[in-house]
Formats: C-alpha cells, structure tokens, sequence
C-alpha cells in the first residue's frame, strides 16, 4: 500500500480541477469538430475562396500591432493605484441587481 502523508491533499485538490478541464477540453472538441462540419459543409455548397496566406499574416500582424500597442498604453499610464471595489458594489446592491457574485457577501 502506498501512504503519501504530505502529498495526498494534491490529489483531493487536482482530481476536481483535472474533471473541469476535462469537461472544458470535451466542450472544444465538440465545438472543434462542429465548426469542421460546418467548413465542410460550405465546401460542398461551393462557398469557399482562394485562401491568401499573405492577407492571414498582415491581419495577423495588425492584430499584434493592436495588442502592442494597448499594452504600452497600459505601460505608460504609470503606477497601479489602489483599488476598492466596495462602492462599486455598493452601488450595484443599491441599484437592485440580481446579480448572485455581487449579493455573496
């Protein structure tokens, strides 16, 4: 028998995680294999175009472009600065929302 005094609350705490995971991987899979049906489909409706490789790699490049660019901003914005959440939701609370993580507390 194998006794793991110190490590076996992982196993308690990693089984869960490792199920949703599971769980999210099959949801890709099914969504994965939703969209090549559909791809598929549309070919055989003839609704398909020459594929520009060039035109992937510029939106793919004025997309990181983008990214880039927001996270200098972000950079050059300055320090963080403390942040209390209370008000905000405070406000929420007293604007009625039904919102269930708001009401936790």
């Amino acid at each position: 028998m194998f006794l793991c005094p110190r490590y076996c609350w992982i196993a308690r705490v990693s089984w869960p995680s490792l199920a949703s995971l599971n769980m999210r991987d099959q949801d890709a899979i099914e969504k994965l294999r939703a969209d090549i049906e559909a791809g598929w489909q549309q070919v055989e409706e003839g609704k398909v175009s020459e594929f520009d490789p060039e035109a992937v790699k510029r939106r793919g490049r004025e997309k990181l472009a983008a990214l880039r660019a927001a996270i200098r901003e972000g950079l050059d914005s300055g320090p963080a600065e403390p942040f209390d959440i209370e008000p905000i939701l405070a406000a929420a609370r007293a604007s009625g929302s039904t919102d269930p993580e708001i009401d936790k507390e």
